[in-house]
């Protein structure tokens, strides 16, 4: 994501996409919610990204991503 919203928001930037793909570990992939070490809203925010699909996830990233403003 940081990739295409750079590129969306800076002409000289560009996203380069290898032909055979390469490998990431889920932390390098992984989404995060920050919150202060010892939250109660953990747990609560946890199940409810548990009910949300990856193709959904994909989708809202997606749309804040093309809806973020772009640096000056």
């Amino acid at each position: 994501p940081e990739g295409v919203s750079a590129s969306a928001a800076n002409e000289n930037f560009a996203i380069v996409e290898f032909t055979d793909g390469f490998v990431t570990s889920d932390d390098d992939t992984a989404i995060a919610v920050g919150l202060k070490k010892g939250s109660e809203l953990r747990e609560p925010i946890n199940e409810i990204l548990a009910g949300i699909s990856v193709e959904e996830q994909k989708e809202i990233m997606d749309n804040a991503i093309m809806n973020q403003p772009a640096a000056e």
